[in-house]
């Protein structure tokens, strides 16, 4: 078993082993659970290939800028 620490902004570090164990590559998508007292992450069904530019079309939709689009968002 390996541990790893919790950033400043709530990021984690998969270490190799693991990624390559699981064949998690940079840009692929982990959905996260809880299941009790753990933290369940699974690689995601939605290939990340399908949510590329997806701000695009709500942007091109709403007639924003992307600096907008997050404001509003937020």
């Amino acid at each position: 078993m390996s541990v790893t620490k919790v950033s400043k902004k709530g990021q984690i570090t998969l270490h190799k082993e693991v990624r390559d164990k699981l064949g998690i590559k940079p840009g692929d998508v982990l959905e996260e659970e809880v299941e009790q007292d753990r933290v369940v992450l699974r690689l995601s069904a939605v290939p990340s290939a399908a949510l590329r530019g997806i701000g695009k079309r709500t942007r091109r939709k709403l007639g924003l800028e992307a600096t907008e689009l997050v404001r509003k968002m937020r």
